[in-house]
């Protein structure tokens, strides 16, 4: 499953906001794709999310037979770990795997000046792997705005479809890969 988050920006030092949506994108074995976009704004109460809504997301979340994948997403689970106290899903998540990781099995990798692995947006990737353009628009929208414009929701739906789409493509140009040996454990930096 894809994960992406989105978070209103922040324009001055010091300033912070909690993580506004939450989307999870799935794709079955008849490959039938869904979009789950969660108004985690909407849903909290003070610190904390729906017992329910954590519970729901425990299973995949927590599950090591299940990857999470995304880009830059151990940074939007510290977000959210951060933004929602006692988060049960958000203790410990297995199967994380950062679609930079299959990126630069493949290539190599772009590196900086200092020989560092760079990491490639999602909107790159999309353009390499699916030789198509990703619109980044409402990436710097108000996210803490609500009710959320058509124009976000679907942006924040297309951005989790669009990586599960990625990895598919990675996947098929990679051929032969065990993805479970680039799959980390992520663990918030609160609990380290």
């Amino acid at each position: 499953m894809s994960i992406d988050t989105e978070t209103q920006p922040s324009f001055a030092v010091g300033e912070w906001h909690p993580t506004s949506l939450l989307q999870v994108a799935t794709r079955d074995a008849d490959g039938e794709e869904d979009v789950l976009v969660i108004d985690l704004l909407s849903l909290k109460d003070g610190l904390l999310l729906p017992e329910s809504l954590s519970e729901a997301l425990s299973g995949p979340f927590g599950s090591p037979n299940v990857v999470k994948l995304g880009v830059g997403l151990a940074n939007d689970l510290d977000e959210m770990s951060f933004a929602f106290e006692e988060t049960p899903f958000l203790e410990q998540v297995p199967g994380v795997l950062n679609l930079n990781a299959l990126n630069t099995k493949l290539t190599g990798g772009a590196c900086n000046d200092q020989g560092i692995p760079r990491d490639l947006g999602l909107r790159k990737l999309a353009s390499m792997y699916l030789g198509r353009s990703l619109s980044k628009r409402q990436q710097m929208s108000r996210w803490a705005r609500r009710p959320l414009q058509s124009a976000q929701v679907n942006y924040a739906a297309c951005d989790a479809l669009v990586a599960l789409r990625v990895f598919d493509a990675l996947l098929l140009a990679l051929g032969s890969l065990d993805v479970g040996e680039l799959c980390t454990t992520w663990t918030p930096r609160r609990y380290s």
